[in-house]
Formats: structure tokens, C-alpha cells, sequence
């Protein structure tokens, strides 16, 4: 008979793949339509399109113009 010196439990392992897999089949029934997650979509687009803008190089120009105009008119 064996002795198992040195095994250790894989149930951490276990559990955080489960949690992978809850996650994924979650967007998915998210993104075919059949579950909706109040306001979760919405929330992911708005982020996104946040990130987009607030990196844009010509919103950033614009942002500069907008600056520029105001101490022109303080003066």
C-alpha cells in the first residue's frame, strides 16, 4: 500500500476554476439575452467609453483649446 506523503488537496484549485467557469457561462447567457443584469451593459460602455475618450490625443488638444480660451478671457 502507498503512502501519500506529500499530496496536498486541490480543492482551492477546484473552486477557483469553478468560479471561472460560473463567470463565463454568466456573460455569456448575458450576451445571447437570456439573463439581464440590470444596468450591466450599460455600465461596461460607459467605462469603455470613458477609457476611449480620456486617452484620445484630440480631445486632449481640445481640452488644452478650451484652457487657452479661458486665460485669454481672464486677462
Amino acid at each position: 500500500m502507498p503512502r501519500l506523503v506529500g499530496r496536498q488537496s486541490n480543492v482551492g484549485a477546484y473552486i477557483l476554476s469553478s468560479l471561472v467557469l460560473i463567470i463565463a457561462a454568466g456573460g455569456l447567457l448575458q450576451y445571447a439575452g437570456l439573463i439581464d443584469i440590470p444596468g450591466l451593459v450599460q455600465d461596461i460602455d460607459n467605462s469603455l467609453e470613458d477609457d476611449s475618450t480620456s486617452q484620445s490625443p484630440s480631445g486632449t488638444f481640445l481640452a488644452y483649446q478650451d484652457l487657452i480660451a479661458q486665460e485669454q478671457n481672464n486677462v
